[in-house]
């Protein structure tokens, strides 16, 4: 999956779920949890607003 693609399909999945950790985004696209702290950053830079999470109950 490219990066467009993967930033695309993270947006959906964040739009579908109320909450979901870095983890299980890198889980569901196979990838890295580095780079899913880039896509975020990436989405950030583009004016897509992500509302982040922290503590244990932290995410996106």
């Amino acid at each position: 999956m490219q990066k467009i693609e993967r930033i695309m399909a993270i947006i959906l999945a964040l739009k579908k779920n109320k909450k979901m950790i870095a983890k299980e985004l890198a889980d569901t696209f196979e990838v890295d949890i580095r780079t899913i702290y880039r896509d975020i950053q990436a989405l950030s830079e583009m004016n897509i607003p992500i509302i982040s999470y922290t503590g244990s109950e932290g995410g996106y």
